[in-house]
């Protein structure tokens, strides 16, 4: 959705705002429409703020490792695998928490729902939640998330957890084919199967598996007791259906829930109505405790901010208040806080595998099916002030250069690379601070023609770590973002506009 002159302008006052509270704040549009990134100064350290208007094309959706609940995974793949999955380009993600364990394996820790799909919940009491609406609508609130099974002639049952064992013998559990993992409960369980709209089969408990595209019903001893004496107990051929029910703690938001078909749960609340609740909070948080932090709030105006910090609670919460936020949520604390805008990529890289994050895809950039024109780089690169001739390409005004040819000019440099070729997994590994080690080729020629380039399909690796680099596969070789690659391995690369000279410094970091 375009904005109007009017609504520009109050976008473009609310930006002044934040110059004038925070002091002399970076700003940066660019990346995605609608994409809005500024850095500024918390507690003495660094700030990285993504503002996000959801109304200009932008929508968010929960990411899960492996699209399961077991799993946990590389941020990068977690981003790679949504894109895909939606046929989007990612503008922004935050997150994200990683996976736990129990008995029955590694679960989630947040509550889930996923395109109308609730695919985890731990149990009745409320929690802190983020939701989007099909029309940029974002809302954060404490609610109650649940299941709602309907069977037979109008009976109903509300499962306790969702994907989450309970032992106590009274509780009744969903498990959705997301829990991958073999699921053990009590052999007096009554275990019922919901396949293609129906109750395929019921049987006593055990250890079970969920296949794909079922779910299965669960009531420990005590709850199979008492729904069998109310006549409430599912049985082989009725009709089956589930749906999502969620309970805001302001319950004048209600209609605005209804309409919400992802959330994610983190924890704690922040800001809620433009005060902080961190007194509401569990009594075991240290609100004073300094960490690195990942969060997301809704503004005055209404657009999503997505930020990473290192600060205490206590800290954020009033830094947030002055920036003008009505409400916000943490999603991520220590080593698994992360945020990534387009554009600058990684703002904060989290020192963990993740089982989830907030993922914001472009629905104005779907992913590049077709080929682009690459054009010879006719302007002079110089690597510490050393003229070399590169291939290299200006493909929609970047530059790309062959990957091999830059890992074998810097070798004798800080900066140096080695790259590997996996075909059978089709994978690209950079590993940074080894010798490269050269095939053959390298600086063999430079382009002189036009050529036909299409976007590479490659999984990228950097030191074992999944990575989002843009890349296009020219003649069989791969050229990559020169940007992409100096933010990756941090060294500086700069436009002297006046000798229209690319100009790399292997010994200085990136500067965005």
């Amino acid at each position: 959705m375009m904005l109007g002159k009017k609504t520009r302008t109050v976008l473009a006052g609310a930006l002044v705002c934040l110059l004038i509270f925070c002091g002399g704040l970076e700003t940066q549009v660019w990346g995605a429409q609608g994409l809005t990134r500024i850095s500024g100064t918390l507690d003495g350290r660094m700030a990285h703020l993504v503002f996000l208007d959801l109304r200009q094309g932008l929508t968010a959706v929960p990411a899960l490792a492996e699209n399961d609940v077991t799993t946990d995974k590389a941020v990068g793949e977690i981003l790679r695998d949504e894109s895909a999955a939606y046929g989007l380009n990612v503008a922004a993600a935050v997150g994200g928490l990683p996976a736990g364990t129990d008995e029955n394996g590694s679960v989630l820790y947040a509550a889930v729902l996923k395109d109308g799909v609730l695919v985890n919940s731990h149990g009745s009491e409320p929690v802190a939640a983020i939701g989007f609406g099909p029309e940029g609508q974002v809302i954060i609130d404490k609610v109650q998330m649940s299941a709602l099974v309907t069977f037979g002639a109008g009976k109903t049952v509300i499962p306790g957890t969702v994907n989450q064992y309970a032992e106590d013998p009274s509780a009744v559990m969903l498990f959705t084919q997301e829990m991958t993992l073999p699921v053990t409960c009590s052999s007096e369980a009554l275990v019922a199967v919901i396949e293609d709209g129906q109750i395929s089969r019921v049987q006593r408990g055990g250890v079970f598996t969920v296949a794909g595209g079922a779910s299965v019903l669960v009531y420990n001893e005590e709850a199979a007791e008492r729904a069998a004496a109310q006549g409430a107990l599912p049985e082989a051929g009725m009709a089956a259906a589930i749906s999502a029910r969620i309970s805001p703690q302001k319950t004048d938001t209600q209609a605005i829930w209804d309409q919400v078909t992802n959330v994610l749960s983190g924890g704690p609340a922040i800001l809620l109505e433009g005060k902080n609740v961190l007194a509401q909070e569990d009594e075991s948080l240290d609100t004073a405790e300094e960490s690195q932090k990942s969060f997301a709030a809704v503004m005055g105006d209404g657009r999503l901010l997505l930020g990473a910090c290192n600060a205490s609670y206590d800290s954020l919460a009033a830094y947030l208040i002055t920036l003008g936020a009505d409400s916000a949520i943490s999603l991520g604390q220590g080593a698994s806080s992360m945020l990534y805008a387009d554009g600058a990529g990684y703002l904060q890289v989290p020192f963990s595998r993740l089982s989830n994050a907030l993922v914001i895809l472009d629905e104005n950039s779907p992913l590049s099916t077709v080929t682009a024109t690459a054009v010879p780089t006719a302007s002079p690169v110089l690597i510490n002030g050393l003229s070399v001739q590169f291939d290299a390409y200006n493909i929609e005004g970047n530059n790309y250069f062959k990957l091999r040819d830059l890992a074998f000019v810097l070798n004798s440099t800080k900066v140096r690379f080695d790259v590997t070729w996996d075909g059978p997994r089709n994978s690209i590994s950079l590993t940074s601070g080894v010798y490269y080690t050269p095939v053959g080729g390298e600086m063999a020629s430079k382009g002189t023609e036009e050529k036909t380039a299409s976007p590479t399909q490659s999984k990228i690796y950097l030191d074992g770590e999944s990575v989002s680099l843009r890349a296009y596969l020219i003649d069989g070789n791969n050229y990559f973002m020169l940007r992409d690659l100096a933010r990756a391995l941090d060294f500086s690369v700069v436009w002297d506009e006046e000798t229209r000279t690319v100009l790399i410094d292997a010994n200085s970091g990136y500067t965005p």
